[in-house]
């Protein structure tokens, strides 16, 4: 196994696969022959294999969140590696076949899968490996159909070569394309057509070595001349232009056989000389030293509560080299340290209508790492709501009076519920525009007669607040009552036992007219009717239809506004 520098090969014990870096210079590589995981850390000369392979399994090795990890095809799960071997996997939620093509790091928090069969590109939320939480659903990506290969990572994005059109495409986390580009001329003709720089930078070079394509880290995708304008080796200013655009890419590109497969060693050292311990049980992978203290936390966000707020975040890019043992949140007036699995922090104890800002740092061996700031949240009170009075104002209809204090917010929604049959209606019920209190008005209509006891919740920003006080009501429906009234005799002439219908009105809509009629059972009586209009609390009372018929049966129906007909009791005249 080649390692660069001074120090030269150091024998891997057995043929190898596609290792994997993570920023502190440890090596991790697959031993084809043994089914082992492998590691070499920075500087050292002794190959450890503290990881097995369950037997049967397929699989590549990736790193996530600067930590190595194992897919694994066979089950198609996500697996960290450590001293104890594999740990506990993250279900990829998608099928792939065993041979994919993995990329040696993640792209913010997803692992990108390569399915040349399927002629896709799948990125597998491996989030979950480093913090708490449920894995997202995979992004799958289409791709267009053509002879694809790599992934390589810069770590925002992806990049892929389409041999059959020599084109370099790049794709974000989010699954979307950043860039399309082609090589000129042909692609270099190697295993790994795309290489990652020590830069973090991804670079496709051209086959005759004139060209190269460099992928900077947010995915878009520069074309440098490696041999200046007239083709005779002087760099010209439209070189120095193309190293400006790219940020300056070193003049040396990364040296192919750094990421070409190693070959097994002619020949075998003996037992004494072996630099490599291919047993899996007895090695511990020491934790490497921290070099630096950890980037900023990534999404920092609040959301205000009562007297609190919930400050969430995600965790850095870069850990510094070591791993992560808490994270510090402070805000004017305190701080807080919760643990390094934590996303998220409920604050408490904050005063309403004051706004705060949090900052959060994430803590390592190396101490505490750049600080990044939430948006400003302003904490406020929950509302109350109580219902005062309650009145029934037409048919089937109740109005409320309810008294509304926002909690400091003007914007609060109200939730009516009542006790008869645990109904409830959501509508709009704002406080005073100083979020202060204020009485309104709100009608409920559609009610069946009945008794109601009716309560209301509100809800503003702060979240929801508690039921508040209730009040009954009895919702009548539309009714007729029939009586013989006061003796008479207008309309009867000679005819004894005259006397007026006398008509009680309840639960009618206010202010409405009704078209009121009178039956009897004599098939020659005949009465045009009356337009009654209903007084404003829903009743109304008359004397009309003057009747002589003795032992016959009348009775009397109104007809509403929208056509509904109610009719009275009947009576023996």
């Amino acid at each position: 196994m080649g390692v660069g520098g001074d120090g030269g090969p150091i024998d891997g014990g057995g043929p190898l696969a596609e290792p994997v870096v993570t920023s502190y210079g440890t090596v991790w590589v697959p031993r084809v022959d043994k089914g082992l995981l492998c590691w070499l850390a920075k500087d050292a000369r002794l190959v450890s294999c503290p990881v097995s392979v369950p037997e049967g399994h397929r699989g590549k090795l990736t790193v996530v969140a600067d930590r190595p990890a194992f897919v694994d095809t066979t089950t198609d799960s996500v697996h960290p590696l450590g001293s104890a071997g594999l740990g506990e996997g993250v279900p990829m939620g998608v099928d792939v076949p065993t041979e994919v093509e993995v990329a040696p790091r993640d792209v913010d928090g997803r692992v990108a899968v390569l399915d040349p069969q399927a002629k896709r590109l799948v990125l597998v939320d491996a989030k979950p490996l480093t913090r708490s939480g449920r894995p997202e659903q995979p992004l799958i990506v289409p791709l267009a159909g053509g002879d694809y290969e790599g992934p390589a990572s810069t770590g925002d994005a992806v990049a892929l070569l389409d041999r059959s059109s020599n084109t370099v495409e790049t794709y974000g986390g989010d699954g979307r394309q950043i860039a399309r580009q082609q090589l000129p001329g042909e692609p270099a003709d190697r295993e790994q057509p795309l290489i990652t720089g020590e830069d973090g930078r991804v670079y496709a070079d051209g086959k005759r070595g004139d060209h190269v394509l460099v992928v900077d880290h947010d995915g878009k995708v520069a074309d440098v001349d490696l041999t200046g304008a007239n083709g005779d080796g002087e760099r010209t200013a439209k070189d120095r232009t193309a190293d400006r655009n790219v940020d300056r890419a070193p003049s040396r590109r990364p040296d192919r056989t750094d990421r070409e497969r190693p070959r097994r060693q002619q020949e075998q050292p003996s037992a004494s000389d072996r630099s490599v311990d291919d047993r899996p049980e007895g090695n511990v992978l020491p934790d490497p030293k921290p070099a630096t203290p950890p980037g900023a936390p990534r999404d920092v966000s609040a959301s205000p509560g009562n007297a609190s707020a919930v400050v969430s975040w995600s965790p850095p890019r870069s850990t510094g080299g070591g791993a992560i043992t808490g994270y510090r949140i402070t805000w004017a007036g305190g701080s807080r340290t919760v643990s390094a699995d934590a996303t998220s922090a409920r604050i408490t104890g904050l005063t309403n209508g004051r706004s705060y800002v949090f900052t959060v740092a994430a803590r390592n061996a190396a101490g505490l790492g750049t600080k990044a700031n939430s948006r400003a949240v302003t904490p406020r009170a929950v509302p109350t709501v109580d219902v005062v009075s309650a009145r029934q104002t037409g048919d089937r209809e109740v109005t409320l009076t309810v008294r509304v204090d926002g909690g400091g917010d003007p914007n609060v929604t109200c939730r009516v519920t009542w006790q008869r049959n645990s109904a409830g209606r959501t509508m709009l019920c704002n406080a005073a525009s100083n979020g202060g209190t204020a009485t309104r008005q709100l009608v409920i209509g559609n009610l069946p007669p009945g008794s109601y006891t009716f309560y209301a919740s509100g809800e503003n920003r702060a979240g929801r607040g508690p039921r508040g006080r209730g009040a009954t009501v009895q919702v009548i429906g539309p009714k007729l009552v029939l009586t013989k009234g006061e003796p008479t005799d207008e309309y009867c002439g000679d005819l004894p036992g005259c006397a007026w219908m006398h008509i009680e009105f309840t639960g009618f809509e206010p202010g409405s007219s009704v078209h009121l009629d009178p039956y009897s059972s004599d098939p020659d009586y005949d009465n045009p009717g009356a337009t009654i209009v209903i007084d404003e609390d829903g009743t109304a009372s008359t004397d009309r239809f003057a009747y002589a018929g003795t032992g016959h049966t009348v009775w009397v129906v109104a007809t509403l506004p929208d056509g509904t007909k109610v009719k009275s009791n009947e009576m023996v005249w």
